[in-house]
């Protein structure tokens, strides 16, 4: 029994040492876990590789890929395979990712008249929302909750709509984030000249 056990654990160590070896060699963000699964029909050692994702393209693709098991029943047979699967499960993601759809966007291809309508159409709605987020945050004051912590109520739920609004849309990471920083930084120039935010819509 000794033995078995030995030999298992020398391949899961194996296994260990080349997951970490292909995430420190990747281009990528790469999470290998191999984890012990106890349920019902499930229990055994698994591998999870998942590359982190950029795009929700890359997220999509990745959908149900980069597992592979191996049933406790069979882990002593079967114990040499792990260092394969581990690169299975981690070439199966980075093939899903390489071949997932580019994201781009529509804004960037826009007729003028579509570009211009879609400017209207960004502060109407920059209006909207911030007329709605006072409303709320002015009922939040009145009981007496302090007013920063209400601003970072705000922020953070602003911040959440916008992520599910740029997932919708298929935008990229890095569009969404260029457009946070643009937003702060058009701020932080006006708030030189007029100190107090909530003026600003």
């Amino acid at each position: 029994m000794n033995g078995q056990s030995s030999h298992v654990g020398a391949a899961i160590e194996a296994a260990v040492k080349r997951a970490e070896e292909l995430r420190t060699s990747s281009l990528r963000k790469l999470r290998v876990r191999i984890v012990t699964v106890f349920e019902d029909g499930r229990s055994g050692l698994t591998i999870h590789a998942r590359i982190a994702s950029r795009t929700p393209a890359e997220s999509r693709a990745q959908a149900g890929l980069g597992v592979r098991s191996i049933p406790w029943l069979d882990l002593d047979q079967r114990a040499h395979e792990l260092v394969g699967l581990v690169e299975d499960a981690i070439a199966e993601v980075t093939l899903a990712v390489d071949n997932a759809p580019q994201c781009y966007r529509l804004s960037h291809s826009a007729s003028d008249r579509e570009l211009q309508r879609y400017e209207q159409l960004v502060d109407d709605l920059g209006r909207a929302l911030s007329q709605t987020a006072l409303k709320a945050a002015s009922s939040a004051w009145a009981e007496d909750l302090p007013r920063n912590l209400t601003d970072e109520a705000t922020m953070a739920a602003a911040v959440r709509l916008a992520a599910l609004a740029a997932y919708s849309g298929n935008m990229g990471r890095s569009d969404a984030e260029e457009e946070l920083a643009l937003a702060i930084g058009g701020l932080l120039n006006r708030t030189d000249e007029k100190p107090d935010p909530r003026s600003l819509n």
